[in-house]
């Protein structure tokens, strides 16, 4: 499949079912707005960007050409792009499946909700992740879960 394709593929599977082609081309141009802050910052910093913005005004991301088709990705994305090369200081589950991470097993609590992934970022246990001990990772319900073995 091209790449074209691909990305109409993964907008039809996200896109708002009312969405017009003005409204579709709107969230794409916010897209690659976030996605020119993003490479703006990381070149500022020094750090290789997380994206890469196609000819045909397209955003991919740079580890593995992954398209980004909602604003919010983009931020989710550089996030767990960041948290995965500082190599897990906080301890969460990494499910290379689903390019995730997982609350581990704690007294008490759900294991196995989502805490951040390459399209969602939970706040809180983002902050959590990364020692921030104010956060509460436990403040809200994330309807992703997997499977943790005992």
């Amino acid at each position: 499949m091209s790449m074209e394709g691909r990305i109409r593929r993964l907008e039809g599977e996200h896109a708002e079912p009312e969405e017009t082609p003005g409204e579709a081309q709107e969230r794409r141009r916010r897209i690659r707005e976030d996605a020119e802050r993003s490479i703006e910052r990381s070149r500022l910093e020094g750090k290789e960007p997380v994206f890469e913005i196609t000819d045909a005004g397209d955003v991919l991301c740079t580890h593995d050409g992954k398209p980004v088709t909602q604003s919010h990705e983009t931020l989710a994305e550089e996030w767990f792009w960041d948290y995965y090369e500082m190599g897990n200081p906080g301890g969460l589950v990494y499910d290379p499946e689903t390019e995730a991470f997982y609350m581990p097993r704690s007294a008490g609590r759900i294991a196995g909700e989502l805490a951040f992934s390459r399209t969602r970022c939970y706040l809180p246990r983002f902050f959590h992740a990364l020692g921030d001990r104010g956060a509460d990772p436990y403040c809200i319900s994330a309807p992703e879960r997997i499977e943790l073995a005992p």
